[in-house]
């Protein structure tokens, strides 16, 4: 939850450096990444530590994506309503 909102705190920031799809992209090989690894923490009392540190870098770079994501929700629904197709 802290690196959620750190991360979230810092993304304007990083989105105006980079841009949008730059930010979305590296969110989502870092969410990759992270996710994989957790398949690979040891069995161990340091296992619980190194799950925590995964956990907190996922969550600050989903922090830094989550705005980017909300500001392309308005178009997403946009272009669902202008179009007839009705399975948007």
């Amino acid at each position: 939850m802290i690196g959620l909102l750190v991360g979230a705190s810092l993304s304007p920031i990083l989105t105006k450096t980079i841009g949008i799809r730059n930010n979305l992209v590296i969110s989502s090989i870092i969410t990759i990444g992270t996710s994989v690894s957790i398949f690979f923490i040891p069995a161990q009392k340091y296992g619980v530590y190194i799950y925590i540190i995964i956990i907190l870098i996922d969550g600050f770079f989903n922090g830094l994506a989550t705005p980017a994501q909300s500001t392309l929700m308005p178009n997403a629904i946009d272009d669902c309503i202008d179009s007839i197709d009705l399975y948007c």
